[in-house]
């Protein structure tokens, strides 16, 4: 009974904090990588225009994941141009280091951005193109490309990279 028990601690733990903290690394990674090429290549101020609405994601995903676990937000900046340190935006928030509850809220508001902009992907894709979760739900491709409208496929592809490109986790969010 009590290995059982133990058993069950374990896997939850890994589920709920292990496995989304791995992901976060390696998808943080491959956005890292891939806004360092966009800089090299385009200059320094890219990945502002490049991720502009993936940036509002991140932040308003910080600051509700803040508020969910009753944080108090002191300043918000949801969208704002590379300064020296090349911070996008940011959400400066305290919290009471004796509530449990408050200190655990540190990690989930640090991986807020990859619930919100898997959302924010999610929505784009319901709104613009129907058809592929349809598809991605019944295995089914051959209704792909049914009734989907050239400029809302252009409007999701736009979308979905600027919020792809701000799934990076900086060292605060870590």
């Amino acid at each position: 009974m009590m290995q059982s028990y133990f058993t069950t601690w374990i896997e939850l733990l890994l589920i709920v904090l292990v496995m989304p903290y791995v992901g976060a690394a390696v998808i943080s990674a491959i956005t890292k990588r891939t806004n360092q090429l966009i800089v090299n290549r385009f200059g320094n101020q890219a990945q502002f225009y490049f991720s502009f609405f993936g940036i509002i994601v991140h932040e308003l995903s910080h600051a509700i994941m803040a508020l969910i676990f009753r944080h108090k937000i002191d300043k918000i900046s949801l969208v704002q141009k590379a300064d020296v340190e090349q911070t996008l935006g940011y959400v400066s928030h305290a919290w009471n280091p004796k509530s449990l509850y408050q200190q655990l809220g540190n990690f989930f508001i640090g991986m807020g951005p990859l619930f919100g902009i898997g959302l924010a992907v999610w929505l784009t894709t319901y709104l613009c193109w129907p058809q592929l979760l349809t598809a991605l739900l019944v295995l089914d491709a051959s209704q792909l490309w049914m009734g989907v409208v050239w400029w809302h496929l252009l409007i999701w592809i736009m979308l979905c990279i600027q919020f792809c490109l701000a799934l990076n986790l900086s060292r605060a969010d870590w």
